[in-house]
Protein backbone atom coordinates (compact mmCIF):
# COMPACT_ATOMS: atom_id res chain seq x y z
CA UNK A 1 0.00 0.00 0.00
CA UNK A 2 1.34 3.20 -0.92
CA UNK A 3 2.30 5.64 2.43
CA UNK A 4 0.60 8.33 1.39
CA UNK A 5 -2.66 7.26 2.24
CA UNK A 6 -1.93 6.33 5.76
CA UNK A 7 -1.80 9.91 6.70
CA UNK A 8 -5.19 10.82 5.35
CA UNK A 9 -6.92 10.16 8.36
CA UNK A 10 -4.46 13.02 10.17
CA UNK A 11 -5.71 15.12 7.37
CA UNK A 12 -9.42 15.11 7.86
CA UNK A 13 -12.31 13.04 8.22
CA UNK A 14 -12.58 10.72 5.16
CA UNK A 15 -10.53 10.38 1.96
CA UNK A 16 -12.38 11.32 -1.70
CA UNK A 17 -11.59 9.07 -4.72
CA UNK A 18 -12.63 10.73 -7.62
CA UNK A 19 -12.97 8.83 -10.92
CA UNK A 20 -14.22 5.67 -9.11
CA UNK A 21 -16.17 4.27 -12.26
CA UNK A 22 -12.31 2.93 -13.24
CA UNK A 23 -11.80 0.41 -10.50
CA UNK A 24 -14.33 -1.39 -12.60
CA UNK A 25 -13.11 -0.33 -15.70
CA UNK A 26 -11.27 2.64 -17.61
CA UNK A 27 -11.26 3.79 -21.50
CA UNK A 28 -8.03 3.23 -22.66
CA UNK A 29 -5.98 4.97 -25.69
CA UNK A 30 -2.51 4.12 -26.74
CA UNK A 31 -0.11 7.47 -26.19
CA UNK A 32 0.10 7.49 -30.24
CA UNK A 33 -3.55 8.20 -30.79
CA UNK A 34 -4.31 12.01 -31.35
CA UNK A 35 -7.88 11.44 -30.13
CA UNK A 36 -9.78 8.49 -27.87
CA UNK A 37 -11.47 7.56 -30.94
CA UNK A 38 -9.48 4.07 -31.05
CA UNK A 39 -9.48 3.44 -27.05
CA UNK A 40 -11.17 0.52 -25.67
CA UNK A 41 -12.46 -0.56 -21.94
CA UNK A 42 -10.48 -2.32 -20.08
CA UNK A 43 -10.95 -3.86 -16.76
CA UNK A 44 -10.03 -2.37 -13.53
CA UNK A 45 -8.68 -3.42 -10.38
CA UNK A 46 -12.22 -4.17 -9.20
CA UNK A 47 -11.62 -5.18 -5.19
CA UNK A 48 -8.10 -5.65 -5.69
CA UNK A 49 -6.93 -2.77 -4.05
CA UNK A 50 -10.30 -2.21 -1.35
CA UNK A 51 -9.16 -5.38 -0.24
CA UNK A 52 -5.10 -4.09 -0.47
CA UNK A 53 -7.04 -1.19 2.02
CA UNK A 54 -8.69 -3.11 4.47
CA UNK A 55 -6.20 -5.32 5.31
CA UNK A 56 -3.65 -2.48 6.12
CA UNK A 57 -6.15 0.68 7.21
CA UNK A 58 -9.12 -0.89 7.74
CA UNK A 59 -10.85 1.91 9.63
CA UNK A 60 -9.71 4.16 6.59
CA UNK A 61 -13.54 6.23 5.69
CA UNK A 62 -14.11 6.27 1.91
CA UNK A 63 -16.07 8.39 -0.37
CA UNK A 64 -16.51 7.80 -4.13
CA UNK A 65 -17.73 10.13 -6.69
CA UNK A 66 -20.47 8.24 -8.56
CA UNK A 67 -20.66 9.63 -12.06
CA UNK A 68 -22.42 6.76 -14.03
CA UNK A 69 -21.91 5.29 -17.11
Amino acid sequence: MDQPYQGHTQLGDLVRIDHFRGFEAYWEVPASEATAIKGQWVPGPKFDFFNVVVQQLADLPIIAEDLGL
